[in-house]
């Protein structure tokens, strides 16, 4: 009875964010977790509940192993930082080289959540001097994206989920710099607001101008803020599978997203992990929550043929956020 409540009360509250998120620059249109097919913690799955499983001419072409890094602030020939208040009117102003935010720390990438009086940097469009709330999102855009293939992610989540914190590893197309979003594609591996422990993939792109979603789906993974799980997108030009530790939680084909000629799903994507705050998903903040991490041991990417991985030097992507 309590479960139901609170998938009756997410879907009720979702309804509303969805109306929200129609003005934002990427907005993320999320459904209520409609069919959690797991109550206790993924083990080996079988059956048609079973991801992929890597196939062995996967070659791996791109990692940032944490527990190699040296303590401090993440590679910067591997990641760029996006700063400013970006999308979604999230609470949150990501910060850029700042160990507070983002950091390499016992081997592993902390992105943390704080709590603070933070003064804006001069250079940004601003309606207030301090920011209430911090945070990081590292991407890859500027450094590397990939077309096809696998990626792993080997991360442990948040405990706030239920009071404003919103853990996304996603993707989003290269070509957002040109033909803007959501006709450029996004893929959330994987995403986490209001349920508790409810693991959240997504598929989102345009049909006709306008914003389409489909095949999401979500599994309840009970330990996700205690252990690290392996989340996975296996992608192909035909069909896109999510998965935490061999259990599917998403799967589309990717024909579905064809409009006028155009695919996003057959396009090169860049690869972005951010801990958001609020904003038009992740619901009401709780200050007492704070501060608020999400630790990442590994990203692996590996593909068939590792001439489809491409460096991202071909174009340009806006990293600062607008206020």
């Amino acid at each position: 009875m309590k479960k139901a409540f609170i998938l009756l009360l997410s879907m009720l509250q979702l309804a509303q964010l969805r109306a929200d998120t129609a003005t934002n620059d990427v907005a993320k249109v999320n459904p209520a977790p409609t069919a959690v097919t797991n109550e206790s913690p993924p083990s080996q799955a079988t059956g048609t509940n079973t991801a992929p499983s890597t196939a062995q001419n996967y070659h791996l072409v791109w990692s940032d192993n944490f527990a190699a890094d040296k303590p401090g602030l993440p590679d910067p020939s591997k990641w760029n930082e996006e700063e400013g208040y970006i999308r979604n009117n999230e609470a949150q102003f990501y910060t850029r080289s700042r160990l507070e935010n983002a950091r390499v720390e016992n081997g592993r990438l902390i992105i943390e959540a704080r709590k603070e009086r933070y003064l804006i940097p001069s250079n940004h469009k601003k309606r207030v001097k301090f920011a209430p709330y911090t945070s990081a999102s590292l991407i890859t855009s500027g450094k590397n994206d990939w077309l096809y293939g696998r990626i792993e992610i080997r991360a442990k989540m948040p405990t706030g989920i239920d009071k404003g914190v919103w853990p996304t590893l996603w993707t989003l197309g290269t070509s957002r710099s040109s033909i803007g979003w959501p006709k450029c594609g996004e893929i959330d591996l994987l995403e986490m607001f209001i349920v508790p422990h409810c693991v959240r993939g997504n598929f989102h792109f345009s049909k006709d101008g306008k914003l389409a979603s489909r095949d999401g789906g979500s599994l309840i993974v009970a330990d996700s803020d205690t252990k690290f799980h392996t989340y996975v997108m296996d992608w192909t030009s035909s069909n896109i599978t999510l998965s935490v530790d061999g259990n599917v939680y998403a799967h589309m084909d990717t024909i579905k997203a064809e409009d006028h000629g155009y695919n996003p799903f057959q396009h090169p994507h860049y690869l972005l992990l951010n801990l958001a705050l609020g904003g038009s998903t992740g619901g009401s903040i709780d200050d007492s929550c704070f501060p608020q991490r999400m630790e990442i041991e590994s990203v692996k990417v590996y593909q068939t043929n590792p001439a489809s991985s491409t460096k991202a030097s071909r174009f340009k992507e806006d990293i600062h956020g607008e206020f």
